[in-house]
Order: structure tokens, then sequence, then C-alpha cells
């Protein structure tokens, strides 16, 4: 049993600021007719119910909850028949841009040469590259703060780059409330997980902040959609990223299993709360990706 983790999956053709999780919407296609080739495809309610005679099943799973991949994959999946599931930040249909599209927004859009004002100190952000290698750095650091200090993070970057963070300037990319409805009411082998209110790393945040995590996206998804919300998916969802008492939050909140983002080739019924994914990423060839993990 193989739970697969996509992320951005578009059809853009502009790649100057797309991170390496971007993933082309003919390859997500291409993925998807070789999967059904080889392996029988269930749903996240397959995978709870695992048992060690499910060898050779896959599930599909999209992350973060960007509107052109919610709306790409989606129309894939239902042409094809495959099980789907979402895990999307319930904020995000609210109109939260999540941090590291603002930073993202923020070093595009600055005419400023150079920043000196983060972690990293003195920086050129004068080309391409280094605008790139700019936000690749600091969002590996802004992984390790909580919310309230990432939001500060954003904030200060804001006036120093001399860019608004105005929110409406992101209003197509995520998923509506609208976008949701529509797909859900016409195919029910899509379905939704939550992904935190915020996509807050867990391990990051106070006990209370993770437990508000947890439980308000579940009851918000759940009043937005009118349907019960079971899975969860760990941002980030290394080892470090959730610990014992998370899971034991999750399981108060009504939660069925949880998905974290490290792959193991044998998952057993003990690790429901912590199940491995595989994540795929754009420069990875999806048959070669798991010949190496000796499926």
């Amino acid at each position: 049993m193989i739970v697969l983790a996509y992320h951005r999956v578009s059809d853009r053709t502009e790649t100057s600021f797309s991170d390496k999780v971007m993933y082309r919407a003919e390859n997500f296609y291409r993925d998807i007719l070789w999967l059904k080739s080889n392996f029988d495809l269930v749903t996240l309610e397959h995978v709870s119910r695992y048992r060690e005679y499910d060898e050779g099943c896959i599930a599909i799973t999209v992350d973060d909850g960007y509107r052109d991949s919610f709306l790409l994959t989606s129309d894939i999946c239902e042409a094809e028949s495959v099980p789907l599931t979402h895990f999307v930040p319930s904020r995000v249909l609210r109109g939260m841009v999540l941090p590291w599209d603002h930073l993202s927004y923020l070093v595009k859009c600055t005419e400023h040469h150079e920043s000196r004002g983060t972690v990293l100190g003195l920086r050129s952000i004068k080309t391409i590259e280094e605008k790139l290698n700019f936000i690749k750095d600091l969002k590996r650091h802004l992984k390790t703060y909580s919310e309230q200090k990432i939001l500060k993070c954003i904030a200060d970057l804001s006036i120093e780059l001399e860019v608004s963070l105005r929110e409406d300037r992101h209003s197509n990319l995520y998923v509506s409330h609208d976008d949701l409805c529509s797909v859900l009411s016409k195919n029910t082998l899509i379905d939704i997980g939550s992904h935190t209110t915020s996509h807050a790393i867990l391990s990051r945040q106070s006990d209370e902040v993770a437990n508000e995590q947890i439980f308000l996206s579940k009851v918000e998804l759940e009043k937005t959609l009118g349907r019960k919300i079971r899975y969860f998916a760990f941002p980030n969802g290394q080892h470090q990223d959730f610990h014992s008492r998370h899971i034991e939050m999750l399981k108060s909140a009504g939660y069925t299993a949880a998905f974290s983002a490290e792959p193991r080739i044998h998952p057993t019924t003990e690790c429901l709360f912590s199940f491995p994914r595989l994540c795929v990423n754009a420069h990875e060839e999806l048959p070669v990706l798991l010949e190496d993990l000796r499926w």
C-alpha cells in the first residue's frame, strides 16, 4: 500500500518562481494512466481499513488547496474514474494567503536588489536565480517558526522590500467554496481532508494553537461542505513536524486517519495516524521513483 502526495499541479507555462513541487498537468495525467494500468487505485477509506494483503494498491492525494491544482486533478481523475483526496487548509476558503505565497510575491515584485532584514542577513536579490535561492532559503527558516513569528517576518519583509501585502492579488490562487461544492456534487470519488487551518506545522506551535488548528479546520470544512471530514495531512509531514500528543488531538477531534510525508514501503495498522506518503516532485519520474523504493 502506498499513498502518493502531489502538491501544485498546474498547466501554467511560466516557471521563474515555481517551486520544485510544481507538477505539470500533462505529467499528472500520464501518471494516472500508468497507475491505472499497473495498480489498484483506492480511496483513503480503503487505506484506513488497511490489511497486509492490500499490496498493489495506491491512493492519490493532493495538498494545499491551489485552485488550478484542484480543478485540473479533479477533472483528470473524474474522467478516468480514479479516487482522489484533496488536503485543504480551511482558511484559504476565507481568503487567507499561505505565507510562502506572500514570500514569493514580495520577492518577485520588489524593485530592491538586496535584502538585509531577515535571518539570512545581507542577500542579493537582483537576478531571478538569486531571488529563487533567497525564497528557498528563507522558506526553510520559516518552517522552524511559530505561526505568529512567520506572520511578523512576512510583514517586516513587506516593509523592507516596499511591496504591499494586498491579499486580493491572490484572489484566484486558491480553491473556493463554489469550486469545492461544484466538484463534490458531481463526483463521489473526490474527497476533502484537513491540512490544518493555515498550513501550520504543529510541532512549532503551542499545544493550544496546535489543538485549534486540528479541531477548527475540521469544523470549518464540515460547515462549509456539509459533510464529515475524516482525514488529516500533517503540513510538511516529516517526523519532526508532529508528535504523539498531536496524534491524540486528532483522535479526540474525530479523525479516522492522518498522513505524513515520509515514505515507507510496508506501513502497518499501528501507523494509521502517521500513515506514510510518497511525495511526487516535478523532476522525478513516478515509475522510477516507485522502483527506487523497491515496490
